[in-house]
């Protein structure tokens, strides 16, 4: 069984495509767009929907989560994190299956 590479990312954020801060929308994200660098600090909180495939594997349910994000890492690392963690509601399964490592998002050029 061959394992795939992941080569691109699209990051939706309550139903919307990620944007820059003057508006653009990002769209698709290789390896090198991913993290860039900044000289501050900044956190807030922000507020998440993650889907988990219900017990019998028909359906989708949402789950809302409040996380902590900084500028020193993408957003999209926190989400994938988060999905990893697994599901917190009862009647629902994790799609990452035992011995799943987090990857980093990051700079890699």
């Amino acid at each position: 069984m061959q394992s795939a590479v992941l080569t691109v990312l699209k990051v939706i954020v309550e139903g919307k495509d990620v944007a820059t801060a003057d508006g653009s929308i990002i769209g698709y994200l290789r390896n090198q767009d991913i993290n860039l660098p900044t000289d501050t600090y900044n956190s807030e909180t922000r507020e998440i929907a993650l889907y988990f495939p219900n017990k019998d594997g028909n359906k989708l349910v949402m789950e809302t989560r409040t996380i902590k994000v900084t500028d020193q890492q993408p957003l999209a690392q926190y989400i994938i994190n988060e999905l990893i963690k697994g599901p917190r509601k009862q009647g629902t399964v994790s799609t990452a299956q035992q011995g799943y490592r987090t990857f980093e998002c990051g700079n890699f050029g």
